[in-house]
């Protein structure tokens, strides 16, 4: 087990609850539009932004600060406004690609899904637990904590205060609140609708550090897309493959 400091991220497709549905030929192919989005937008992540897992509808990604919180946060939010660019192209895809399927997935339900994105940064603990990389520590709490929140959207991105104060100024009409999380613990929390982040900075990775990323990265996806093996999921990955 080792500490650090990190940038969290958590993308969330918004509408999950809703899209999934009773009847089996529907709930698979719900499943595969899921997991094809997800994938898609967490592919299109670059150093130091890294997946850490999947967590149902949404995945958790981190980015080690190495003692420069503001240039890390810096880079995670020049590919936030990409990452909601990416998944509304593939849903448009997805959408088109399924339109000729009867079932409620493939109707207009992929229409109605929406991405919002939390970011927080604190000091962690990275833990290994047999073959996983574990995020543990009251920043990895928080920003799951944040996912259930009063804001009035369902596509939006939302900064802690700690990560809002880091960002300084962005060229983005932020909106402030305060949530109230377990324990009676108010934070501030700052956040703004998605259509607003194409004014976002967008910033490059260092070539030779992302290269050296690059297959670790590629890595951890397939070890997400093999860690099972069961019969449905062979049918989620059927199913998948349909809309690609």
């Amino acid at each position: 087990m080792r500490m650090t400091e990190a940038v969290l991220v958590i993308v969330d497709i918004s509408g999950y609850t809703n899209f999934i549905r009773n009847r089996t030929m529907s709930l698979i192919h719900a499943e595969g539009i899921i997991t094809t989005l997800l994938e898609s937008v967490v592919s299109a992540a670059s150093h130091p932004l890294q997946v850490n897992k999947f967590e149902g509808d949404a995945a958790l990604m981190f980015a080690e600060t190495h003692g420069d919180p503001g240039r890390a946060l810096a880079s995670v939010m020049g590919q936030v406004s990409e990452l909601f660019s990416v998944f509304d192209q593939r849903q448009a895809k997805l959408a088109k690609d399924s339109s000729s399927c009867p079932c409620d997935a493939c109707g207009n339900g992929v229409t109605k899904l929406r991405l919002k994105a939390f970011v927080h940064v604190g000091h962690i603990a990275i833990k290994q637990v047999l073959h996983f990389e574990e995020l543990a520590g009251e920043p990895v709490i928080v920003i799951h904590q944040l996912m259930k929140n009063s804001v009035p959207s369902d596509a939006y991105l939302l900064l802690t205060e700690p990560a809002r104060e880091l960002a300084g100024e962005l060229p983005v009409v932020w909106e402030s609140a305060s949530e109230k999380l377990p324990g009676d613990l108010i934070t501030a929390i700052h956040w703004c609708p998605s259509s607003a982040l194409s004014s976002l900075p967008k910033t490059v990775a260092d070539s030779s550090t992302e290269q050296d990323s690059a297959k670790p990265e590629a890595q951890r996806i397939a070890h997400f897309r093999n860690l099972s093996r069961t019969p449905l999921s062979r049918m989620i990955s059927w199913a998948r493959r349909l809309f690609r």
